[in-house]
């Protein structure tokens, strides 16, 4: 997986992310080993628009509808 601090995205404008920020939150969406409350993150900041693309969006898609997922 990158090597994108999430916190970091957090505290910055999606405009300032680094190009690769949309890759690295859909490796995080995907990886269901990775901590809830980063996940959890990872789909907060994976609305952006700035990084919204034809892969995130069913990737949260996907999300809502497994329910597996935690709310």
């Amino acid at each position: 997986m990158a090597s994108i601090d999430l916190s970091m995205l957090e505290q910055n404008d999606p405009w300032d992310w680094p190009e690769d920020a949309g890759e690295v939150l859909l490796e995080v969406l995907a990886d269901a080993k990775v901590a809830l409350e980063q996940r959890r993150l990872a789909a907060l900041l994976a609305a952006e628009t700035m990084v919204m693309d034809d892969a995130i969006a069913p990737a949260l898609v996907a999300i809502i509808g497994d329910g597996e997922q935690d709310e």
